[in-house]
């Protein structure tokens, strides 16, 4: 936009009286004569008129070169109009959409921004869009005419504003991303409009981050099909096993692990970045990526992977004094006072915001240790065994990600490594000789508690519930499992390779649409 072009060539236009426009005028009503505003103008200082939905017009200009610019603003008098144009950058999307700007007309004036020499007009982007005509557009010929008015109109500040303004004006215009956006400005927070779409917003973006965190992909993926504007929000979750966590979508299904094993198999982490990448939420691809590269980096800051080792040794610590404990217990003894500091040990603490969710090595530490020890702790369905798998293995698996319970619950890490199963989204496990019971939520049975009373690994196509003994198979495959989700991360943490090739327009900085 040319930064000389200023408010003060509409001065002659402003005094131009509403009811006087002629027929090309910014209504975008089929009347031929503009709507009379004098019964409903409010009677304040500021003498504002009561906007109706009709009265702001969408015109469809061939560019904003200052000839451009100056004669539709003598069709527009006295009028309300968003003007749109394509941005200097000719690229297009795959589906033929192009970039395109707005700029403003309110009450026959632009509306401009700076002051003195710096004084231009009001410009934002409203990403890529699908328009065709020239001129005044209609909303019965004009495609996502509402979807694009509300996003220019979002993306501004009205000044002065009233309650009938916002009633009858944007509101009309907007999704509930926008809305709930506009909700957060001084000039909307008391409008009851306004605060209720803020926290319908919020509920779904709640409700998002909830899917993610307890692994419901297709129920994460159907939420996001009609409001992807949530893939951009970050909010506080708890998960099945009582942590905190705060992200992003895509942070949350990181923290988790929950990304495929398979090539051709699509898991949280997949779908997601799918989603942000086939999105408008971005002017271009270069702009998404980078967007993506901060989520990531973010997730996984510098110097993470040290407060990974240090979690790794004290969880390690932990694990091997109640093993200790059990070692040396008598024949009868529960152990629970060492049980019990295990178990305090694995609460959860804080808000997690970075990394991983949990430590998952614990749990291949203490299938090696189970397997080590069994034999010196007498075998088959010992009291020590059983301390040992029921009390200990199963409490770590309390405060697995809910993708690592899922895989728990389909037969187990084999089923997925060497049998090259899917990961299936279900948690719930079958016994032999018992009813089928809920991995999460915990506790859903308080007669057979999952840490207590047994811990999911087949033995024989069953959970165990007794000291029995995990093949070595399950164990490499639990392993392999785990290595795969490492590699995945490390490779998302790297700089992409032409990272450096990505440039964005001036002034971009992570810019998003509203």
């Amino acid at each position: 936009m040319n930064s000389s072009w200023s408010s003060s060539s509409s001065s002659s236009s402003s005094s131009s009286s509403r009811s006087s426009t002629s027929s090309s005028s910014s209504s975008v009503s089929s009347s031929s004569s503009a709507p009379s505003t004098s019964s409903s103008a409010p009677s304040s200082a500021t003498d504002v008129p009561v906007l109706t939905k009709e009265e702001y017009a969408l015109y469809l200009l061939p560019d904003n070169e200052l000839e451009t610019i100056a004669k539709s603003h003598l069709d527009i008098l006295g009028g309300y109009a968003v003007l749109l144009y394509p941005d200097r950058d000719p690229s297009s999307d795959s589906n033929g959409s192009r970039k395109y700007n707005a700029c403003f007309i309110q009450q026959g004036q632009w509306l401009s921004e700076g002051k003195g020499a710096e004084l231009k007009l009001k410009e934002v982007s409203i990403g890529n869009q699908i328009i065709n005509g020239n001129g005044l557009l209609s909303p019965e010929t004009t495609p996502n005419y509402k979807k694009i008015l509300g996003l220019a109109l979002s993306q501004i500040q009205l000044i002065p504003l009233v309650s009938d303004i916002l009633k009858f004006t944007l509101f009309d215009y907007c999704d509930l991303s926008a809305k709930a956006k506009l909700g957060t400005f001084p000039q909307f927070f008391q409008s009851p409009e306004y605060q209720n779409a803020l926290k319908e917003y919020n509920q779904l973006v709640h409700q998002l981050l909830e899917h993610v965190v307890c692994g419901r992909q297709q129920e994460a993926e159907a939420l996001l099909q009609k409001h992807p504007d949530l893939l951009l929000e970050k909010g506080t979750v708890v998960d099945y096993s009582g942590r905190t966590i705060e992200g992003t979508p895509l942070q949350i299904a990181l923290g988790a692990e929950d990304i495929k094993y398979h090539e051709d198999e699509e898991c949280m982490v997949e779908m997601l970045l799918r989603r942000l990448r086939n999105s408008t939420l971005f002017s271009n691809k270069a702009e998404t990526e980078v967007e993506i590269t901060k989520q990531i980096k973010e997730q996984f800051p510098d110097g993470w992977e040290k407060d990974e080792e240090k979690r790794e040794k004290s969880d390690s610590a932990a694990l091997k004094k109640v093993i200790d404990a059990i070692a040396t217990a008598n024949k009868n003894d529960n152990c629970e006072a060492a049980l019990q500091k295990f178990r305090d040990h694995l609460k959860p603490n804080g808000v997690i915001r970075t990394g991983k969710h949990f430590n998952a090595k614990l749990l291949l530490e203490a299938f090696e240790l189970y397997k080590k020890n069994y034999d010196r702790f007498g075998g088959w369905n010992s009291g020590k065994n059983n301390l040992f798998w029921c009390r200990v293995i199963g409490y770590i698996q309390r405060f697995l990600p809910a993708c690592y319970a899922q895989v728990f619950c389909d037969y187990g890490p084999y089923n997925i490594v060497e049998n090259n199963k899917k990961l299936d989204r279900f948690l719930n496990l079958k016994f032999r000789y018992l009813p089928t019971v809920s991995y999460f939520p915990l506790d859903s049975n308080l007669y057979f508690r999952l840490g207590f009373d047994y811990a999911p690994m087949r033995f024989e196509g069953r959970p165990a519930t007794a000291g029995g003994l995990p093949s070595v198979a399950s164990v490499a495959a639990f392993s392999k499992l785990m290595s795969s989700k490492n590699s995945c991360i490390a490779k998302l943490t790297q700089p992409p390779k032409d990272y450096s090739k990505i440039t964005l327009p001036d002034n971009v900085a992570f810019r998003r649409k509203s």
